[in-house]
């Protein structure tokens, strides 16, 4: 589950799990299902016309900010961005230019665009966690290929648009992209800048899970520019006198409470009692200026231009229930129609058609339905030519839909033909008939080799179960789940791109396929079972213990013919919290893998 809008408390009490995971009570393990003819070909449904679910409206253009710098400011310009610093405050130095990081398998905090950074030195305060700094990124860049950072730049749009909602809201937008969550919010208003809008609020992020850290208190303020295509960030690290340390008691609510009494101390401290003052801070943030590139047209040698898409990216992500903002140019001199269809294959998900202006340009948003997850292709079709960008479909990190999830297999795993499969997932949404089906499907996705149903209660909150890939099958392929059928409003479907291997690979892998959702209980015996990419007859050795050693047992596990493995284990009665399975390969002393599952709290 997504860090960035989850509860700081569970961060605080979970950090400390080899494995994160999502726990459900009641459900019994699964049952390891191998047939020797596996369902084969499932033919897609026509494509009937889907219409779209509604979207929020978006924001409208704030006027540009007529603030005047102050005598004592110090005026501060480079290319992008403006600001007036106070005296006292520092310098802004020149701008560094951060290269972009855009592989998909990054972390979401570690993936963005080019952008800018602009550090102010000698800030009157020392020993800083965050540097005072303030930050210029393309807007439609970054949420085109960071689903996180798309969330917080939809927040604030809204935020913006209804400045009423803002003093009510316990999280707030924040760019760039954090690891851990807010421990809390205050102040929070809104503050013009000179050339668009933002969000002022004092808030901490916790660097670490210890209770004897310090408080380094930020003022951020976050803003788009008026046209829509910038959006700042600036963080300054202020203090406050009299701030109580957070309490040692390791206790839930001692936290709680100590987060209230924190909060309400800041929020009665007069303005001039920060350093710097929130005075200052407000200046410096309304002062600023950002200006960023315009998109150009591309002319060929002959002073030609192609159709082409400009936003989104390609490779890029949208999040399913929102707006996708589009963007794109073709030969300039007549209004033309230009039709967009976004499809999964020969499945038609959203379509649209706008009028080319006659400087070229075509802007328009698509709703983007809440029923599919997975990779589409956004097509434009002009006349004679067509164009196309990837993206991918995914859930808001921030707010679940009603939809389902499949948490795993993912993108990164490697399926093996003949061999076992392990799904799981949740359930967001009300399944048609009870039933959630999931299966493996080649050629884009569309064609299903291997499912199989569940029947659910409509109390169930997780899914799992077990797949035997068939022979025959290799490379790209999705793993698949969905309830519904194609075009109906109940249908929701989740795809996850992986590659399948005719045969197992000689590096080996020890995978584990009981649910992460689905608890072990004490004093019962419980069956422990995965796949391992190693020959029949090959050993794994495992040591099974728990986190106070009151259970310390070893095992040696045979491997079968098509890599599945299993054996029990006696969960003592006292047991609780997770156990721990430290997974070797006999004869191989370069492999380890350590992995928990969840034990069932009494």
């Amino acid at each position: 589950m997504p860090p960035f809008r989850s509860s700081l408390f569970k961060f605080i009490l979970f950090i400390t799990a080899t494995t994160i995971a999502l726990t459900g009570c009641g459900q019994e393990e699964p049952e390891v299902v191998a047939t020797d003819e596996p369902v084969t070909v499932f033919t897609p449904t026509p494509e009937p016309t889907l219409t779209p679910f509604p979207t929020p409206a978006g924001p409208t253009a704030t006027p540009a900010a007529t603030l005047e710098p102050t005598p004592t400011g110090i005026p501060a310009w480079y290319t992008g961005v403006f600001a007036d610093v106070p005296s006292g405050l520092g310098q802004l130095s020149e701008s560094n230019q951060i290269e972009a990081q855009l592989d998909p398998n990054l972390p979401a905090v570690d993936r963005f665009p080019a952008h800018d950074l602009y550090l102010l030195t000698d800030w009157p305060i020392t020993d800083l966690i965050e540097q005072p700094r303030i930050l210029a990124f393309p807007a439609r860049d970054y949420a085109s290929i960071n689903v996180h950072a798309q969330s917080e730049i939809e927040a604030l749009k809204q935020l913006l648009s209804e400045p009423e909602q803002i003093e009510s809201r316990t999280n707030l937008p924040f760019l760039p992209v954090k690891s851990s969550p807010q421990a809390f919010t205050t102040l929070a208003q809104q503050l013009p800048s000179r050339n668009g809008d933002g969000i002022r609020y004092v808030t901490w992020y916790p660097t670490q899970t210890e209770s004897n850290q310090s408080v380094e208190l930020v003022y951020t303020w976050q803003g788009l520019t008026q046209n829509g295509r910038g959006v700042v960030s600036a963080v300054f690290p202020i203090s406050a006198p009299d701030l109580p340390p957070p309490p040692n008691t390791g206790s839930l609510t001692d936290f709680e409470l100590w987060t209230a009494e924190v909060k309400s101390i800041i929020e009665q401290l007069p303005d001039s009692s920060f350093t710097p003052s929130l005075q200052e801070l407000d200046q410096l943030a309304s002062s600023i200026f950002a200006q960023l590139p315009e998109p150009e047209l591309l002319f060929d040698t002959n002073g030609k231009v192609d159709l082409t898409i400009v936003y989104p990216r390609n490779g890029g992500q949208t999040i399913i229930g929102q707006s996708l903002e589009i963007e794109g140019y073709l030969q300039p001199g007549s209004e033309q129609p230009v039709e967009l269809l976004l499809l999964n294959g020969d499945k038609t998900i959203a379509a649209q058609t706008v009028v080319s202006s006659l400087d070229g340009w075509f802007q328009t948003s698509l709703s983007i339905p809440i029923n599919i997850q997975g990779n589409v292709e956004l097509v434009a079709i002009s006349d004679n030519q067509t164009t196309d960008v990837a993206i991918s479909l995914v859930e808001n990190p921030n707010a679940l839909s009603q939809s389902i999830t499949l948490d795993r297999p993912t993108s990164s795993q490697v399926a093996v033909a003949n061999y076992f499969l392990f799904f799981e997932g949740s359930l967001n949404t009300k399944l048609v008939d009870d039933t959630l089906t999931f299966g493996l499907a080649i050629d884009n996705c569309q064609t299903v080799v291997a499912k199989q149903s569940l029947t659910l209660l409509p109390e169930d909150s997780f899914w799992h179960g077990t797949l035997q890939v068939p022979n025959g099958i290799s490379g790209p392929a999705c793993a698949i789940a969905w309830t519904g059928t194609y075009g109906e409003p109940d249908w929701r479907e989740i795809q996850v791109p992986l590659e399948v291997l005719a045969e197992a690979p000689s590096t080996p892998e020890i995978i584990v396929g009981n649910p992460q959702n689905s608890p072990l209980f004490p004093g019962q015996i419980s069956t422990i079972y995965g796949t391992a990419t190693r020959p029949a007859n090959s050993q794994i050795l495992v040591t099974a213990f728990t986190k106070d050693e009151s259970f310390n047992a070893d095992y040696s596990v045979s491997v079968q013919e098509n890599g599945y493995w299993e054996f029990e284990v006696a969960i003592p009665t006292e047991a609780t919290g997770r156990l721990f399975l430290d997974l070797q390969i006999e004869g191989d002393d370069d492999f380890n893998r350590l992995i928990s599952l969840p034990i069932q709290t009494p």
